[in-house]
């Protein structure tokens, strides 16, 4: 008992300090300037605050030599918040411009986050003269990638004058890729590029002569026409290799402490003596009836799986229901609710561990008595449709039970807005764990092992249970009050 309790105190911790992370916010989403004309500075604040309880560190650069952004580098404390001045200078610019401010930082939720700049420039624009890239297939290969945003007015001149001008002074045979970094997946293949070539440019845009790279306006401007003839005295150079590295996307990149809770949670629901009783009841049934393994194999998998999708479709709509209503008081009174389940396992503990058989937390007599009908009923059924129905019908009237694992866990996914994009996958994540113990239960079933000794493992077991799942209720409902907290 006592490792068992140390475990336990381990899993408690991992839950409540599963939020030790620094968290960004960020305000506002996006700058937008009023009008303004040419040669105009036009000023704004960036707040970054650190809604975590790790130490924010952040590291800002612009898509433009045109947006000064100060201080590019920042650490913020739990808590505390960054003023940023980002200043636009108008002198270049003619009609409505978009400008990016990329911010990277060491918040596993949100790694990299892209502030869009917005203007509307009244002026005159100039006349330029641009060179045309010669359409032949002659000259030693240059292939030039370039990361840019959209309507840079740099990176125009440099694939329009530029670099056709250094092309037809040495007879070279240059090829140009473009790609936008306002797209999140760009912006993550160029931090990975970045990574493999050793080197982080502070500016954009962000250019590769091969795989030589070299960053911003200035660096462009000294040092491109000596890269492209370095090319060409090697024979040439082909384009950097973008597909060879595996780019994850933003919103894939979960860290994965934050998916412990509903690990856990899930299975924890899944030996929750509701579900695991009811689960041995309808397998002792079947074998008093007298089906073969293969129908109690066959069985098992249609209970199962109706039962996972019941359970799934629940979780969607209490989930919908959640992100509709977004009311604090009842966001609270979950977490409280939570926390009070916790202190009543924990009087159940106390009172199997003493003998005494009567629990607070369990599955109404009326719902017991229903599901034993739903079996007697269902059972002449014929068992591949029984079995349908009945696990959809056992979720239903279990839910009374096992809801209150499963509703604190959606609040909690709900917390969080990164797990709306990915909502669905982390609902069928824990309805995985959930349905495991059941699936376990028929596996063995159908090798032979009686349900009365499923029961008997359960009764040996039930305190160690109970106080495993009075840690949860306690572990989810302080990061149910402290994502409460944080997010205010």
């Amino acid at each position: 008992m006592k490792n068992i309790i140390i475990i336990c105190m381990m899993l408690f911790s991992v839950i409540v300090f599963a939020e030790d992370n620094p968290s960004i916010r960020i305000r506002p989403a996006s700058i937008i300037f009023t009008e303004a004309k040419q040669h105009q500075q036009l000023q704004q604040i960036l707040l970054i605050k650190n809604a975590g309880n790790g130490m924010l560190n952040i590291t800002l650069r612009s898509s433009c030599e045109c947006l000064k952004i100060t201080p590019a580098t920042s650490t913020i404390s739990p808590g505390n918040v960054q003023e940023i001045i980002v200043k636009l200078d108008t002198r270049d610019y003619i009609g409505k411009i978009t400008e990016y401010v990329f911010i990277d930082s060491n918040d596993p939720m949100n790694p990299h986050v892209t502030v869009a700049v917005e203007s509307k420039i009244s002026g005159h624009s100039k006349s330029l003269d641009t060179y045309k890239m010669p359409h032949t297939n002659k000259g030693v290969p240059v292939y030039i990638t370039i990361f840019s945003t959209p309507n840079c007015k740099y990176c125009q001149g440099l694939k329009s004058r530029i670099i056709p001008k250094i092309g037809k002074k040495y007879k070279a045979n240059i090829k140009i890729k473009e790609y936008f970094a306002n797209k999140p997946e760009v912006y993550e293949q160029l931090l990975l590029l970045e990574k493999k070539v050793g080197i982080k440019s502070t500016e954009f845009p962000v250019l590769f002569v091969g795989e030589h790279m070299l960053g911003g306006k200035k660096q462009i401007n000294l040092q491109l026409e000596n890269k492209i003839k370095q090319c060409i005295s090697c024979g040439g150079c082909k384009w950097i290799s973008i597909k060879e590295v595996s780019a994850v996307p933003v919103q894939e990149r979960i860290d994965s402490i934050k998916i412990i809770p509903i690990i856990v949670a899930g299975l924890l629901d899944g030996i929750n003596p509701c579900a695991f009783a009811s689960a041995v009841f309808f397998l002792s049934y079947l074998v008093l009836i007298g089906h073969n393994r293969k129908k109690i194999l066959i069985s098992g998998i249609i209970f199962t799986t109706a039962v996972f999708l019941t359970y799934l479709l629940i979780g969607l709509g209490i989930i919908h229901v959640l992100w509709t209503l977004n009311f604090k008081p009842i966001r609270y009174l979950i977490a409280a609710l939570t926390m009070a389940l916790g202190v009543i396992s924990l009087i159940d503990c106390w009172n199997i561990k003493h003998g005494k058989e009567n629990m607070l937390i369990k599955l109404p007599s009326i719902y017991k008595a229903k599901i034993q009908k739903c079996i007697d009923y269902g059972i002449q059924k014929g068992y591949i449709l029984s079995a349908l129905i009945l696990g959809f019908l056992i979720s239903i009237f279990e839910f009374a039970c096992t809801g209150q694992i499963y509703v604190p866990t959606l609040m909690y996914m709900a917390q969080i807005p990164q797990l709306r994009i990915t909502a669905f996958n982390y609902l069928v994540l824990y309805n995985l764990m959930f349905i495991f113990p059941l699936a376990v239960i028929f596996w063995l079933g159908y090798n032979g092992i009686k349900s009365k000794a499923f029961l008997q493992l359960l009764q040996k077991h039930l305190t160690v249970i109970k106080f495993i799942i009075a840690i949860f209720f306690f572990g989810m409902g302080v990061l149910l009050l402290r994502q409460e907290i944080i997010t205010n």
